[in-house]
């Protein structure tokens, strides 16, 4: 990153994370998931930030806008809803596991 100015630094850290929520979902689930980088997720952090670079614009100011294609947005929708399912099926066995303990 030593071709993005310092006084922009915090700017382009903000439209990378907005980059990467929007167009890199796949290579986020994937770093939640293993928890370490290994090469393929190194090379796919690496592609993220070469393609935040690229439209990064400093003159927008501190929030520069993430264009999301309809597929990045489906996505997305499909990503929240997973974790929301995952959130509800855990506390089902929690609430059935406390159920079973009181027996």
């Amino acid at each position: 990153m030593d071709d993005i100015e310092a006084k922009h630094i915090v700017a382009f850290e903000a439209y990378l994370i907005d980059i990467a929520r929007a167009k890199h979902v796949k290579m986020l689930d994937a770093i939640e998931e293993k928890g370490v980088l290994d090469d393929k997720l190194e090379s796919a952090v690496q592609k993220c930030i070469e393609d935040a670079k690229a439209s990064f614009d400093s003159g927008k100011g501190a929030r520069a806008k993430v264009i999301a294609t309809k597929k990045d947005v489906k996505e997305i929708a499909k990503r929240a809803s997973a974790k929301k399912g995952a959130k509800k099926t855990s506390k089902a066995k929690k609430k059935s596991a406390k159920g079973k303990k009181k027996s």
